[in-house]
């Protein structure tokens, strides 16, 4: 049987592709990896493609190899800190690296993986910073005195908070009146 590489339209065995160590190899780890990150990951290891030869099986294994635990738990370590990522992050930071790559602003063939990983920091990072604002926002206009709950909750419960707060209040204005009086006699 014949296949051809989407990337270079190269055409080889897949009988004599597979007998070779490498090849076989990348072909197991390349079966391990997210389907939906399949394309944008082909172009991404287009990057390390020397410019005057091919990528070798070998090292098409090793790249690969590498991506696998990283892509299948959805974490990665950079910089001391562990990181989560979602698929979606990581076709994200794929695009960026081949947007960059058709803007002339990356240095092929690329060495590591280590600029991928920068990239998907930069993303998880303004995830994190979104969640975070959302949190605060929620924590800011929820009214005081309100209980945040992780479930329904009964109208005896809302007004039971509701007339909880406003004698609270209530008191406060009266404790505020009581001390004014004491200073003005």
């Amino acid at each position: 049987m014949k296949v051809k590489c989407p990337a270079c339209g190269a055409v080889a065995s897949l009988d004599a592709l597979l007998s070779h160590d490498g090849a076989r190899e990348a072909v197991l780890v390349a079966l391990q990896l997210p389907a939906p990150l399949g394309k944008r990951l082909i172009q991404y290891l287009g990057l390390f493609r020397p410019a005057t030869r091919e990528l070798s099986f070998d090292r098409l294994a090793t790249l690969l190899g590498e991506l696998v635990e990283p892509l299948q738990n959805h974490r990665f370590s950079r910089g001391g800190r562990d990181w989560g990522f979602t698929n979606e992050m990581m076709a994200a930071a794929l695009q960026d690296m081949l947007d960059r790559r058709d803007a002339g602003k990356l240095t092929l063939p690329l060495k590591s993986h280590g600029y991928l990983w920068e990239v998907l920091v930069g993303l998880c990072d303004k995830q994190e910073g979104r969640k975070e604002n959302a949190r605060e926002d929620q924590r800011r206009f929820a009214p005081s005195g309100w209980r945040k709950t992780s479930g329904p909750v009964s109208a005896a419960d809302v007004a039971s908070t509701a007339v909880q707060t406003t004698e609270a209040r209530q008191r406060g204005l009266q404790a505020m009146r009581d001390a004014l009086n004491k200073t003005s006699t």
